[in-house]
């Protein structure tokens, strides 16, 4: 077949550019056009500007699009896209118009380019900005239209690439239109590596980022829609709070988005049906991806009954409602699927095996390839001896089943391929297992993780459910298991819709029951499967997979139906694989309730999984000996009062019995289990003074306002408990900004040594993850992105993290797990300045800087650093900043050099007023002016000090405390100056409750002082003797806590006494 050439992008002759506009329909308008403005951008952009007119003959104003930067290849590539398309949902270009050359300075050096436009109706809004000026719509609706207009494409041939929000327009009559069609290609083009494209990462799949995979195909496109949908229902960009470099990351990991809390216009019991969809357009593997006609049939599912609001602008194409009966002769059958997202692979198959590999009650499975040597399983329904079972009935069956399976996309659902003819016979097409059943997989694996594979089945189930679908024959024979581990539902034969879909089928009168699997209903009369049929199987699957051995193996099969129909029985509890504790008892009635004799009584599937995850995660902490606290915590306040909001976690307040104090319980109900754990099993094993210490973990339903609203309310998530504290470093600094800066870092830095030490990389450093107590003692938090270094590699990848402080390599897709050296990057430099590092770029410029090995610019200056140290710290960032791993400093030396920064040298030599400048520079206050003195007279008289009485203007009594000479030879004042200044340099830094307030220095009769409060009954002795029946028991106790804390702060007291 003869393709059109792809445009030449350096081609600039102008008599060749008409000639192939002109070519493609395209015809030149320039003496047509009026400018509405000579000079103005309408719209700028990085690839093209987009300019306002008026052209003769056109009702309304018109765009003229000109490239800025790319030259005129893209331009002519759209305008031979758009002549092949002739449809409301594609805006059509009017003609184009020629203005003269032009230069334009780029990286390799000065281009003459061609000014020329594309001229077409002018649109106001992009859906980009449209759904952010129109919040009251029914997003669903529209999403439908992108998939008609995507499906329209496809039809025609043509594969956008670069399908995102601001590439779709919408007309003021609500209608969708495409544009933007500068890198697309058509169907029958011969892909070209050399050819480069233009495309917003964020929206691109990830195959498109690797050379040999860039072409877009229309599986490409299939992501990128499911990311527009996201987009739609969410108001925010895909990736949203990522850096383009760590969200092109994940892409490149083929990640999807996180799951959001919910959807904007979408019931809450609908969201797991798009999220559902959107996953299974995230699918790794191109194949595994939905056609646009799947996503467009379920979307028009959500958009009947699960919106909030009603369509009120433009009108939606929804799928007709195709009826598909046996009378249909089989051509018609195959177009009526393939309308509805059935892809007819007939052409494809080779080396079918004659001979079935497996073969059921209702079904042979045969082997096969596509002609790309894909291995294929071929199903093929069986034809009865009997009157029930025609051809034509058959086919129906086949039919059905085909759509159910197309249309239940999901990771634990095996994917339908398509449909194909053999010998005149319909039969579904899907990957080849290796392993074949979950039962073959498990005797072929005795040590695979069961209890998972069994949450994956739920999983799988619980999604069917969701959409309206009953699978109706559970059980480990219709579960396939991939190389990766990864359970997989099939043969849907028996599946019924519970709901009204966009194809349906006349009455079927197919019924089969496996009877170890069925629950007591169906074997009534009128029995039927449903949702609880479904759970009742789901039940004996589990068993199934845990065992190894079908349910009721010990009775024969009619036994089976006597003892579960009549008698009411269910099977023996195997104690080898379940037993008689804890988490075996909790399991066991997990499976009892599934198996309850009333279907009312049996859980959803859903809660089956929630239920398995839950349990098995608190099982692994109790391993971990994290403490249960849920009987002992009361939360604080309403049930919508979040005390902290975070992007990935919520903290609320709450009491804790036993502690004093109240204490913070974090989690999410938007977060995966496998995060908050992850946390749990690193804090959990950490004590260190400057680590924040995790009391315990507990199990509560979500609590918080209408964004949990799309979570079932009853779900249950587990929170972690930490002691209160009011302050991280970054509002603790702005509430202090004279704090001793130098001292908090060493702190840090101590903390983070620790961790090391212990083999945790902390993975997310930054000023929110760390706590400062009232003490003024650093405590690090924030363990949600950490790993531990015997982990195994690549675990963390999938961590979020802060993009700022992140070390280049973690932006990269092979690599990207925390290491010790990216922890040491992280250390960054924003305590000394009081910004984020980079404070002058935006997020993606500032990641596009460490990417190119660019260091931050150093600052103006540091907070409370003189000059000489300055350059030390200086030099510090630099070697942390360093680009190449290898050559940052190890954690020791960083601290031996901020141990130089923090520590201020006093020499006798040294003036008071300069004394004073170091100690004030180092978090003393200078309180001279502030003091009023009650006599001259000292209150008590020491060996080696005298205390004054003084008052504050503010009213508050102090003590003032001036050092004594100690012998002749320190007669000179100097001497004692530096004397003094050692002492309240140690006082200043060591807050606790059981350390007497440092209120700060004075000069007192040309002395250097200290002034503390004024303690009415003196030294402990004085106060015991004014209160003989205190608790002298409790005042030791806390005298040794004050000492434990100077301890652990590297201080020695040195004369620890009743008088002191």
């Amino acid at each position: 077949m003869e393709t059109d050439p792809t445009p030449n992008t350096s081609q600039y002759d102008w008599q060749k550019v008409v000639a192939q506009l002109t070519e493609y329909g395209c015809s030149d308008v320039s003496t047509k056009l009026k400018w509405s403005s000579d000079e103005n951008i309408t719209i700028p952009g990085l690839f093209y500007e987009i300019y306002m007119g008026k052209l003769t003959g056109h009702d309304g104003s018109v765009a003229v699009k000109y490239s800025t930067s790319q030259g005129i290849g893209p331009l002519i590539n759209e305008v031979r896209m758009v002549s092949r398309l002739n449809r409301p949902n594609v805006i059509p270009f009017l003609g184009f118009v020629l203005t003269e050359p032009r230069e334009v300075e780029g990286r390799d050096g000065v281009k003459k380019l061609l000014d020329i436009g594309v001229v077409s109706p002018w649109v106001d809004f992009s859906l980009h900005r449209f759904m952010r000026t129109k919040e009251n719509m029914n997003r669903c609706h529209f999403a439908i239209q992108v998939a008609e207009a995507v499906i329209y494409l496809h039809n025609a041939g043509v594969i956008h690439g670069d399908l995102r929000s601001r590439s779709i327009m919408v007309s003021n009559k609500g209608m969708i239109q495409i544009t933007g069609f500068g890198s697309s290609v058509l169907e029958q083009d011969t892909p070209d590596r050399e050819r480069s494209f233009q495309f917003a990462p964020r929206w691109a799949a990830p195959e498109r980022f690797y050379k040999e995979s860039a072409w877009p195909t229309k599986k490409s496109d299939i992501w990128s829609l499911g990311m527009v949908i996201l987009e739609l229902l969410t108001n925010d960009v895909p990736y949203q709070g990522m850096s383009d470099l760590r969200a092109i990351a994940f892409i490149g990991d083929g990640r999807g988005p996180d799951q959001p809390s919910s959807l904007i216009s979408i019931k809450p019991g609908f969201n797991r049906i798009i999220w559902g969809l959107l996953l299974s357009c995230w699918q790794r593997n191109p194949d595994d991806r939905p056609g646009p006609n799947v996503v467009r049939d379920i979307l028009s599912i959500v958009d009947r009954e699960g919106t909030t609001l009603e369509t009120t602008l433009g009108e939606v194409n929804k799928p007709a409602h195709t009826v598909i009966e046996h009378t249909l002769p089989l051509p018609t059958v195959i177009e009526r699927l393939a309308e509805h997202g059935c892809l007819d692979v007939t052409r494809q198959l080779t080396k079918l095996h004659s001979h079935s590999k497996w073969s059921g009650s209702m079904s042979d499975v045969y082997q096969a390839q596509l002609r790309d040597g894909t291995p294929v399983a071929v199903k093929c329904l069986r034809e009865l001896k009997n009157s029930e079972n025609q051809p034509d009935k058959v086919l129906k069956h086949t039919a059905q089943e085909l759509y159910t399976w197309s249309i239940s996309a999901h990771p634990n659902v095996l994917e339908l391929i398509g449909l194909a003819v053999v010998q005149d016979r319909l039969t579904m097409v899907s990957p080849w297992v290796k392993y074949g059943s979950l039962r073959d997989y498990i005797k072929a694996k005795p040590t695979a993780d069961r209890h998972n594979l069994c949450i994956q089945v739920a999983d799988g189930l619980a999604y069917m459910h969701s959409l309206g679908i009953a699978h109706g024959d559970i059980k480990g024979d219709n579960v396939v298991v991939s190389e990766g581990g990864t359970a997989k539902i099939t043969d849907f034969g028996c599946a019924t819709m519970k709901r009204e879909f966009p194809v349906a089928f006349t009455v079927t009168d197919r019924i089969h029951i496996s009877f170890r699997w069925a629950a007591p209903e169906l074997f009534q009369d009128d029995g039927a499967a449903d949702f609880e049929t479904d759970v009742y199987a789901l039940g004996m699957t589990i068993l199934e997979a845990l065992t190894g051995n079908v349910p009721h193996k010990d009775r024969a099969e009619m036994a089976v139906i006597r003892a579960v129909a009549v008698q009411k029985l269910q099977p023996f509890r195997p104690l080898e694989e379940i037993p008689q504790n804890t988490k075996g008892d909790e399991l066991w009635g997990l499976l009892e309730r599934c198996w309850s004799y009333e279907p009312k009584g049996r859980p959803k599937a859903s809660d089956v999984r929630d239920s398995m995850e839950l349990r098995e995660a608190i099982y692994e902490l109790t391993k971990c000996r994290c403490p249960g606290l849920t009987e002992k915590i009361t939360f604080l306040g309403e049930v919508d009062d979040i005390a902290v909001i975070g992007g990935f976690y919520d903290i609320f307040k709450a009491s804790l019995v036993g502690y004093e104090g109240m204490v913070a319980v974090k989690y999410s109900g938007n977060t995966t289990l496998e995060d908050i754990f992850n946390e749990l099993r690193i804090v959990s094993k950490l004590e260190h003074t400057n680590i924040l210490p995790c009391l315990g973990y507990i199990v509560t339903q979500l609590r918080g306002p209408s964004f949990y609203d799309a979570m079932s309310t009853d779900k249950r998530v587990i929170g972690i408990v930490y002691p209160w504290v009011d302050l991280n470093l970054r509002d603790y600094l702005k509430l202090r900004p004279n704090a001793n800066r130098a001292y908090l870092c060493n702190q840090i830095i101590e903390g983070l040594l620790y961790l090391h030490d212990t083999g945790v990389i902390h993975g997310d450093l930054r000023s929110r993850a760390v706590m400062i107590s009232k003490q003024g003692t650093v405590q690090i938090t924030g363990f949600g992105g950490s790993v531990r270094r015997d982990d195994p590699p690549g675990y963390g990848n999938g961590f979020q993290m802060a993009g700022r402080w992140a070390a280049p390599e973690r932006m990269l897709s092979i690599g990207a797990e925390p290491t010790i050296k990216s922890d040491i990057w992280s250390l960054g430099m924003e305590t000394f300045t009081g910004d984020v590092p980079y404070p002058k770029l935006p997020e993606f410029k500032a990641l596009v800087a460490v990417a190119d090995g660019k260091i931050p610019t150093r600052p103006d200056e540091f907070i409370n650093l003189k000059t000489g140290y300055d350059e030390i710290l200086w030099a510090l960032l630099l070697v942390c900043f360093q680009l190449f791993p290898g050559n940052r400093p190890s954690l020791m030396s960083v601290r031996d050099i901020a141990d130089e920064i923090e520590h201020i040298i006093i020499k006798r030599t040294m003036t008071l007023p300069t004394i004073i400048e170091r100690l004030v520079d180092q978090g003393c206050l200078d309180v001279t002016k502030q003091l009023i003195y009650m006599d001259e007279g000292q209150k008590y008289s020491g060996a080696l000090s005298d205390v004054y009485q003084a008052r504050l203007f503010s009213g508050k009594l102090v003590a003032v405390k001036c050092l004594r000479a100690l012998t002749n030879s320190e007669s000179k004042p100097e001497k004692v100056f530096k004397r003094t200044a050692r002492e309240l340099y140690a006082w200043s830094v060591s807050a606790h409750p059981n350390v007497l307030e440092l209120v700060g220095l004075a000069v007192f009769r040309d002395k250097l002082a200290m002034v503390a409060p004024w303690m009415p009954y003196g030294s402990l002795l004085a106060y015991i003797s004014a209160n003989l029946g205190c608790d002298r028991c409790n005042l030791c106790t806390q005298v040794a806590e004050g000492l434990v804390y100077i301890h652990g702060l590297g201080i020695a007291h040195g004369d620890i006494k009743g008088v002191g």
